[in-house]
């Protein structure tokens, strides 16, 4: 067994160097944002933040854990070995993925990533070449990390002695349900009544760190399991239209000084006009207004919050 724990060991280390150096890239890659906190209030954060990543390392890491110490004799073939490998490399690249994703897309949205990832890449439309192309920098730094991460996986050993006797399989059964129990507690984040969710950093750090304190896998975690809204059809569209239609026909085109109207949205994305997603949204009276009248495919807020703009 202590061939497998060696192993074991070595991997939760290699995880937890990376979201260091992860976090390391974040805070310099966004340096002006976090420049004007105290020094103490970074090291607070740093601090936090390898805490709170032991949630995500072994939600990826979990299935690895259990290859790695399922107390069979399957460690001797090969390609057993090699599989269990396969997986820790494609978990670790994957969650790799996602935090270098963020050192790009968090001067967009400043917070981490979370589970509308999917939404967005399902969305992309193929601006993803693009932005690899625009952000070089962290696709070259990724590969870097992944070639790291292969190099260093490469050196692991996983020839370890058989299992023969009665006594050796239930030792090995039972630092197999250790560990798992152990693993299963650390991806709730310890023995606290409810898991831990990225949210629960800002009980220890500045709000305003907290991006600094989680991490990108963690915000997938914690988000994953948000419903989306419910759209409740209450009629059918069919029936609707009999008592009232968003749909406004015009018979007289002359232009009339008294037909200018400014309308002022708060917190609306593009995403939901129909005008602009083939007719899929919730406005068909700005569809209409958008289809008669003088349109802009582009527009550029004048802050990143509310109360900026």
């Amino acid at each position: 067994m202590k061939q497998r724990f060696s192993v074991f060991f070595k991997a939760l280390g290699l995880c937890y160097g990376f979201f260091f150096v992860l976090r390391v890239l974040f805070y310099c890659f966004y340096f002006d944002f976090y420049s004007s906190f105290q020094f103490s209030t970074i090291c607070k954060a740093f601090w936090v933040g390898t805490l709170f990543d032991t949630v995500p390392i072994f939600y990826t890491n979990i299935l690895f854990v259990v290859l790695l110490f399922l107390p069979f004799n399957l460690l001797q073939y090969k390609w057993w070995r090699a599989f269990v490998l396969s997986v820790f490399v494609i978990t670790n690249t994957l969650a790799l993925a996602l935090n270098y994703i963020d050192l790009a897309y968090f001067g967009f949205s400043q917070k981490r990533t979370g589970a509308e990832i999917l939404f967005l890449l399902k969305h992309s439309n193929g601006t993803i070449g693009p932005m690899l192309t625009e952000f070089w920098l962290q696709a070259f730094l990724f590969i870097a990390n992944v070639a790291v991460l292969l190099y260093m996986v490469l050196k692991f050993n996983l020839n370890v002695p058989n299992l023969s006797t009665i006594k050796q399989y239930t030792v090995a059964i039972f630092y197999f349900l250790l560990t798992i129990g152990f693993s299963v507690l650390a991806m709730r984040g310890g023995l606290f009544r409810t898991p831990l969710f990225t949210q629960d950093a800002a009980k220890f750090v500045d709000a305003k760190v907290l991006a600094l304190s989680t991490n990108s896998v963690h915000q997938v975690i914690s988000t994953a399991q948000t419903k989306p809204m419910q759209v409740n059809e209450l009629l059918p569209p069919s029936s609707v239209a009999m008592f009232y239609s968003p749909y406004h026909h015009y018979t007289d085109r002359t232009f009339s000084k008294k037909n200018i109207v400014i309308l002022i949205l708060e917190s609306f994305d593009k995403e939901y006009i129909g005008f602009y997603n083939n007719g899929k949204g919730y406005t068909p009276f700005l569809d209409s207004l958008l289809a008669k009248g003088l349109t802009y495919d582009n527009s550029f807020a004048s802050g990143t919050t509310s109360i900026e703009c």
